[in-house]
């Protein structure tokens, strides 16, 4: 007995290269059903063998979620029953491993933060600049400082 095949809506998740608000009420919705679950949409185009993020996110734990899991109009689930809006998928994890990546993440980007200003230094020393009076090198003065901004830019409305 073959399984009638359902073809979600078709409709751009993506605004402005971001994703838009039709993937945040179905993962606001699933959430709000699953408090200890952590939903994200991962790109999935079907009908494209190349399946690297999905996979990717398998690894850290994350599954495919069913329509009927989330309590979604199965209108938005595909062959699988899986929520999918265009080409991303609706995918979820339990929360603590949420966290879990989350901080392993911080980690490994403070750690690359640490290494810009040694790896910074070492390059403006590794300089050697040829000129009329000989050869120099480069010396490195002064200090890297790394900050980060929130900030909000208006967009007009087309």
């Amino acid at each position: 007995m073959s399984k009638e095949r359902r073809d979600p809506p078709v409709m751009s998740a993506l605004n402005r290269g971001h994703f838009n608000d039709a993937i945040a009420a179905p993962a606001a919705q699933f959430e709000a059903e699953n408090p200890d679950m952590k939903a994200r949409f991962v790109f999935s185009p079907e009908g494209k063998s190349n399946q690297s993020r999905v996979t990717k996110r398998k690894m850290e734990g994350y599954r495919p979620v069913k329509a009927e899991d989330a309590g979604i109009d199965p209108e938005f689930a595909d062959a699988n029953d899986e929520v999918r809006v265009g080409d991303v998928v609706m995918m979820a994890t339990p929360r603590e491993n949420y966290d879990r990546l989350r901080k392993a993440n911080e980690d490994r980007a403070a750690e690359e933060r640490s290494r810009i200003q040694p790896q910074y230094k070492a390059a403006l020393e590794a300089v050697q600049v040829h000129g009329p009076s000989g050869s120099h090198r480069g010396r490195a003065t002064g200090s890297v400082s790394i900050t980060s901004e929130d900030v909000n830019i208006p967009i007009p409305e087309e």
